[in-house]
């Protein structure tokens, strides 16, 4: 198991490593967030931090977007 994950409070699995099946798949992100009960996601750097899509729908599935430039996505900024 990796350091990060031994080390972190909770982990939870997202997927396989192809990125469109984890990290760019919206739908798991948001279950995952809300089964954590998370009140904030960070879209990390190049993955979904320029995704539209991902900026509209997090507020509305009860998470807000940890990313001062979220706004830029979509346009507003």
């Amino acid at each position: 198991m990796r350091c990060n994950v031994r080390m972190a409070d909770e982990a939870y699995h997202i997927g396989p490593s192809q990125a469109a099946k984890s990290y760019l798949h919206i739908p798991t992100l948001l279950d995952v967030a809300q089964r954590a009960g998370a009140q904030a996601v960070h879209p990390g750097y190049g993955f979904l931090s320029e995704n539209a899509t991902f900026v509209e729908v997090c507020p509305g599935s009860g998470s807000d977007i940890c990313w001062p430039f979220s706004r830029g996505a979509t346009g507003d900024g």
